[in-house]
């Protein structure tokens, strides 16, 4: 659609007569001008021609009483263009804006994917780190715990040492070991 400063290049009575044209600025020169289509007829030939010459004596005849009514009409089809070359803009326009904003979708998009894509990174990382670091406390782990069982067991075994030779003394001598002050 041309701009409301640029001017409507005339395209001729030919873009409406067979196959008419779709462009509005075209139909809005049509109806702001009030051109009339050429009078014609189906038929060749003479009788052709002979209708033809009826039809243009006829036409002012038929045209003056429907002024009025071809008035209206022609009103009525500028508006209608106008707000269809409005509507036609503002499309236009929104269509613009959903190709802009689908391109923008589609970066985000790709963005959000690379971005999973390193959050997985990451996190197969810390998975290896933390089952490495697992792996370690197990192995140190476990040492230091077996190394600390197993002196707790060698204290156990001195104290049963020393409760089992108390014992034995005290039989030996008949006097329980609370009474000599022994522990």
């Amino acid at each position: 659609m041309p701009q409301p400063d640029e001017p409507v290049s005339a395209p001729g009575l030919e873009a409406f007569l067979d196959e008419p044209t779709d462009d509005l600025s075209h139909w809005a020169w049509l109806w702001e001008g009030d051109h009339t289509f050429p009078v014609a007829s189906h038929r060749a030939g003479l009788g052709g021609r002979m209708i033809v010459a009826f039809k243009r004596l006829l036409r002012p005849f038929v045209r003056a009483p429907q002024a009025d009514l071809w008035e209206r009409q022609r009103v009525f089809n500028q508006i209608l263009i106008a707000h269809l070359s409005e509507i036609h803009s503002s499309l236009t326009s929104l269509a613009g804006d959903i190709d802009t904003i689908g391109k923008d979708l589609h970066q985000v998009q790709k963005e959000i994917l690379g971005d999973m894509r390193e959050i997985q990174r990451d996190i197969n990382g810390n998975v290896r780190d933390l089952s490495q670091n697992l792996d370690d406390f197990q192995r140190k782990g476990m040492v230091d715990v077996m190394r600390h069982t197993d002196a707790l067991f060698s204290r156990l075994d001195q104290k049963l040492d020393r409760v089992r030779r108390q014992a034995r003394n005290a039989v030996e001598k008949g006097t329980p070991p609370e009474s000599r002050g022994e522990r």
